[in-house]
């Protein structure tokens, strides 16, 4: 619990460096101010070392982490829960070059590779995995996890951002665990930012060349 109050602590754009590891700096993009948080949330980035490419953490109030905290002990090893315990969930973004049809030659492009929560609900709110009851004010409960349902909005919000000033295009990788309300979050951050929306097969692309967009 130190680590995420001296992340709580950091000034925005610093960084915080767990076990002495470059792999393990986190960085403080923005703070999330909103009343159902009751204090400010968090988005940290964590750099990638594959295909340039980086993380994006969303970190409850401090108010809120250790239930998730203890939400994320319920999830699977090696996760999002495992890299930043006590995290909302997080976005993976690579940096890769793609062409879309054989009619396009090779673009730089935003791929996201992964939108995944970092907690469970407790087992006396729904959830089936949970082996021992937790106190409700240590577990996250299905009335918490509404409160930051919108995660995944203010992480993609981010990932455009940043693609804009770059000047290239994001793309949603589909996966086999890929649900319908991550398209559908991924479909309105996108339009609301002003890209144009092309789905394939495997991914949906979201461009601000309409050029592109309409093939």
């Amino acid at each position: 619990m130190k680590f995420f109050q001296q992340l709580h602590s950091l000034k925005t754009g610093k960084s915080l460096v767990e076990g002495g590891s470059q792999r393990s700096r986190f960085r403080l993009l923005k703070r999330v101010a909103a009343k159902q948080f009751n204090d400010a949330a968090l988005i940290i980035e964590r750099k990638s070392f594959v295909k340039a490419g980086f993380e994006l953490f969303f970190v409850p109030s401090e108010e809120h982490m250790n239930a998730f905290r203890r939400g994320g002990n319920l999830c699977l090893i090696a996760g999002p829960s495992s890299t930043l315990p006590g995290s909302v969930g997080f976005v993976e973004v690579w940096k890769s070059k793609l062409s879309l049809t054989k009619k396009h030659s090779p673009q730089k492009f935003f791929v996201i590779k992964t939108i995944q929560s970092s907690f469970r609900v407790s087992r006396n709110e729904g959830n089936t995995h949970e082996v021992v009851k937790p106190k409700p004010s240590q577990s996250v409960s299905n009335s918490l996890a509404k409160r930051y349902s919108d995660w995944r909005i203010h992480l993609l919000r981010q990932v455009f951002f940043r693609a804009s000033k770059s000047g290239i295009g994001v793309v949603l990788e589909k996966q086999l665990y890929t649900r319908p309300s991550q398209i559908s979050d991924f479909i309105g951050t996108a339009e609301s930012q002003g890209y144009k929306i092309k789905r394939f097969r495997e991914y949906i692309l979201a461009v601000t060349l309409p050029k592109l967009a309409s093939k």
